[in-house]
């Protein structure tokens, strides 16, 4: 079946998904304006399909579906990379994952009510207790070693980065080429 993806000033002609992956479609389509502010929301946690119709919304229509295929075609592009590794940089990790935690925070208010009434409704929960499950062996703690290790190597990485481009031998090799 043909997606149904369409440009509001073409909307007689239907686009595939596909085309979306042409880097510079939705750069004609909305600017470089909008494809930052699309990168830099779903940098901070926004879904696809939102942030793809806030931003590009009164440019492209179609079915939500499709909308979504064509988003996910868009982020495969080195724009999309590029601005999103941009957003990511300018607003840092720790304000990111404040952010993170506020769109799942957002997206999860009808589930957790909804868990909220289970746990003082449900007799299949009674017997259930709370809290840490430690009966699975030393799996949790394997994943954590290893993430904290690939963490530290990485800061590691990052520092010795940082210091040989803060150098004075770094400074005066490339004052030399």
């Amino acid at each position: 079946m043909p997606t149904t993806v369409y440009l509001r000033k073409h909307s007689q002609v239907q686009f595939e998904a596909s085309d979306f992956s042409e880097p510079q479609f939705l750069l004609h389509v909305g600017g470089l304006r909008a494809t930052s502010l699309y990168a830099e929301l779903r940098a901070r946690g926004e879904d696809c399909l939102g942030a793809f119709v806030a931003v590009f919304g009164e440019h492209v229509g179609g079915q939500p579906n499709d909308l979504v295929v064509a988003a996910e075609h868009y982020e495969r592009t080195s724009n999309y990379a590029l601005a999103f590794e941009d957003a990511v940089e300018r607003i840092g990790i720790d304000a990111l994952r404040h952010e993170w935690d506020q769109r799942a925070a957002e997206l999860s208010v009808v589930a957790r009510d909804h868990a909220a009434f289970l746990r003082s409704h449900s007799t299949a929960l009674e017997n259930k207790v709370d809290g840490a499950y430690s009966g699975i062996g030393n799996t949790f703690e394997r994943v954590l070693a290893e993430r904290t290790r690939e963490a530290a190597k990485r800061i590691q990485k990052e520092r010795f980065e940082s210091a040989q481009m803060h150098s004075p031998d770094a400074a005066s090799f490339t004052s030399r080429t």
